[in-house]
């Protein structure tokens, strides 16, 4: 029996998933799709807190107090901004 020589067939990716298997897209679409069953069907906000460094030993000291007091304190303009724009809401006779 003749030795069979080796084919090689070039794979083409982009170069965002080159370094990404093949055999990964089925497992990432089945992640995306459980995670997006997990959703609510409202409307979602990233927001990201800065804080002082010397504060780190609260957060992770105590880590309730520490972001009950931080979106305590984030809150607070967001009630004052809610109150401002009802005074500019039309009002009825």
């Amino acid at each position: 029996m003749p030795a069979r020589a080796a084919v090689i067939r070039p794979s083409r990716t982009t170069r965002a998933e080159s370094a990404l298997p093949k055999c990964q897209t089925q497992a990432r679409e089945r992640w995306l799709a459980a995670r997006e069953r997990e959703l609510l069907t409202t409307s979602y906000f990233h927001v990201v807190f800065t804080v002082p460094h010397e504060l780190n030993v609260l957060a992770l000291e105590n880590p309730r107090l520490f972001y009950d007091l931080l979106f305590t304190a984030a809150l607070i303009p967001c009630w004052k901004s809610l109150s401002i724009a009802n005074t500019w809401a039309p009002r009825s006779a």
